[in-house]
């Protein structure tokens, strides 16, 4: 075989592996033909043409590039680690996370400036090769203004029931000190206000009705029971009220005349009062109606002698019923009754009978 045809074979087997002038192939190192990468790297020109592979390594061209079984990444070398991470860059202008300054963080890959979040916290940029964020609480007596924790300045006097509200369990701050209202007694409030920018109090008796609770006025709350659950006339009963005040009282029915009584009884926990007349033949007996006994004048059935039968305030007179005939009053135990009684003479005057001469 001469000279050219030997170059020429040469040739033929260097284009069938994709080894000369094949920078766009990604593959072209894998054919069944080749022998070894030693012989594919051989067979490639020497031409300095740098490539750089997927997976950031250099080959001298892109044939060497597909004998290794790398993929085209483009042409011309690797940049390096040292300078990949040169490109990034961040400023930030309180130098890290100083809650106390309001700073600004420039970076390649962007920026950023504190601010609060609330009036508590602020959102603080850094630099973590590039531009970070995170929320922080500002420390105890510090709030947030600006995009910078500064210092809680005391307020003046300030009272939260904005005076002497005796309604109100208040309470007056200044300079970082409460002062609250408390009960001096079951009766009196010590009231705390503000007076020309300093703290003053004074002690206050409760309305009538009310009594000192936690700092403030509040309702009495009364409980009432009655002996004799009710207005009942003929029993003497009891009304006696509690509080959570201390306070007890009792009221007991009561004779208001002979024939009446003042019944006492509960009302809305709260006692209260009626005039309640007895029956006719009743009468008011210390605070109950009691029943009357019955009197006769004339100590019985005489028909000779006008008398009458009387029960409480009712009074029943003997009289005539017919010119004959008298009714005679008496009494039957406790009971009023009567009968009717011919005369002996035949003749009944002015409620007795006249007599036989």
């Amino acid at each position: 075989m001469d000279s050219k045809s030997a170059i020429s074979l040469v040739a033929i087997i260097l284009l069938s592996a994709g080894c000369i002038d094949n920078l766009g192939s990604d593959n072209p190192a894998n054919s069944a033909e080749k022998s070894s990468l030693q012989s594919c790297i051989d067979a490639c020109s020497t031409e300095n043409s740098p490539v750089c592979s997927t997976n950031n390594t250099n080959y001298k061209n892109n044939c060497i590039l597909s004998c290794n079984g790398a993929i085209l990444s483009h042409i011309g070398e690797c940049a390096s680690e040292i300078a990949t991470t040169a490109k990034k860059w961040c400023n930030d202008s309180d130098n890290g996370s100083n809650l106390f300054v309001k700073g600004t963080t420039t970076s390649s890959g962007g920026n950023g400036i504190d601010f609060c979040v609330n009036t508590s916290a602020v959102e603080e940029y850094s630099c973590q090769i590039e531009v970070t964020r995170q929320a922080n609480d500002c420390p105890s007596g510090y709030g947030c203004s600006d995009g910078a924790c500064t210092k809680v300045q005391p307020a003046g006097c300030i009272d939260s029931d904005n005076g002497t509200n005796l309604d109100v369990n208040g309470t007056v701050t200044l300079n970082g000190n409460d002062y609250a209202d408390t009960c001096s007694s079951m009766f009196i409030v010590k009231e705390y206000f503000c007076s020309k920018g300093t703290v003053d109090n004074m002690v206050m008796q409760c309305p009538e009705g009310q009594r000192c609770g936690f700092g403030k006025c509040v309702p009495i709350i009364y409980t009432c029971n009655d002996s004799d659950s009710g207005i009942k006339i003929y029993d003497r009963g009891t009304v006696t009220i509690f509080s959570d005040a201390g306070h007890l009282n009792s009221f007991a029915d009561s004779c208001q005349d002979d024939n009446s009584v003042k019944e006492y009884f509960c009302s809305n926990n709260l006692q209260n009062s009626t005039i309640r007349d007895c029956p006719s033949d009743h009468y008011c007996d210390r605070g109950a109606c009691k029943e009357a006994d019955c009197i006769d004048s004339d100590g019985g059935t005489d028909i000779y002698t006008s008398g009458y039968a009387s029960k409480g305030n009712l009074t029943y007179d003997d009289r005539c019923t017919s010119s004959g005939v008298v009714r005679e009053y008496f009494c039957d135990g406790k009971d009023v009754e009567y009968d009717s009684i011919a005369c002996p003479s035949d003749e009944c005057d002015n409620g007795a009978c006249v007599r036989v001469p």
